[in-house]
């Protein structure tokens, strides 16, 4: 009886191991679009940004504000219900970098080696358009919520929009 007991342990541990090794391996701390970092106070935001420039629509959260950093644009997720940063979209322009010196116009082979093999790399086609999508999880950042950290990859493989945000895992 014991001896199936520690057995089943070991069953249960090699496939906990696996399922945890089935993500690449990025940190909270990769959640870092210019500096807005994820969970960061709204409040820091704007103190570093000033107020935004609009906002844009953000199905289905409502929308999001859209803040000038430089020449580029960056939409950052937070609301009055949840005033840390859980979120933020390169939107257009450049001169905003990931904490491993990412940017908009780096290659996909800096992406893959600053952050590995991608937990999600595909080819999307949409309207005879064809990117690619790079994408990196983090499982259960808070419970029953993922964090991702995506790369838009133009078809000459260079990065064309990037950011982080987090979703439900129950959906």
């Amino acid at each position: 009886m014991r001896i199936k007991k520690l057995l089943m342990m070991m069953v249960v541990m090699v496939a906990v191991m696996a399922s945890v090794s089935c993500y690449a391996k990025i940190t909270e701390a990769d959640l870092n679009i210019g500096g807005i970092y994820y969970g960061q106070p709204a409040a820091d935001v704007i103190k570093k940004l000033g107020e935004p420039v609009r906002r844009q629509v953000t199905p289905p959260a409502g929308s999001a504000p859209v803040f000038k950093y430089g020449n580029a644009e960056i939409l950052v997720k937070y609301n009055d219900y949840h005033p840390a940063v859980w979120g933020a979209y390169v939107l257009s322009g450049d001169g905003v970098y990931t904490a491993a010196g990412i940017g908009i116009g780096s290659s996909y082979d800096a992406v893959i080696k600053a952050y590995g093999p991608a937990d999600f790399d595909s080819v999307l086609t949409h309207s005879n358009l064809k990117r690619y999508s790079v994408q990196y999880k983090i499982p259960n950042i808070k419970p029953n919520m993922v964090a991702t950290l995506s790369f838009g990859i133009s078809p000459d493989k260079k990065v064309i929009g990037m950011g982080f945000d987090e979703y439900d895992s129950t959906y």
